[in-house]
């Protein structure tokens, strides 16, 4: 989630330097005021994000929907994780990882398939 947030980010402060290229003016970041429009873009990003998440964990196994809930979203570590669930934590990490790149296709992220996750 925090990699859209960085990507929006970049992406509006490409628009505002293009535009100021154009205009000829180049203020300084820090005096940037956002504006209610930045706030209510980032809302709509968020909840668009959240959605195309919670639908990609949707397609995930069951086993592998609980490791993502237990690690990701309750917190657990690994062991903690394992535990919770009767597995070893070999397993664990194995659900998990093929649970993060079932998601990551799922969301199509890049071209390389990178995230943060």
């Amino acid at each position: 989630m925090l990699a859209w947030i960085y990507r929006i980010a970049h992406a509006r402060l490409v628009d505002y330097y293009r535009l100021s290229s154009r205009i000829g003016e180049v203020d300084d970041i820090e005096a940037i005021e956002l504006s209610a429009d930045d706030e209510i873009d980032a809302d709509l990003m968020r909840d668009f994000h959240v959605q195309n998440v919670e639908e990609a964990l949707s397609y995930l196994v069951p086993d592998q929907q609980r490791v993502i809930k237990l690690r990701f979203i309750e917190g657990h570590n690994l062991q903690e994780t394992a535990d919770l669930l009767g597995k070893s934590i070999g397993v664990v990490k194995m659900l998990q990882h093929r649970a993060l790149k079932a998601v990551r296709r799922n969301l199509h992220f890049g071209e390389d398939g990178g995230s943060d996750w």
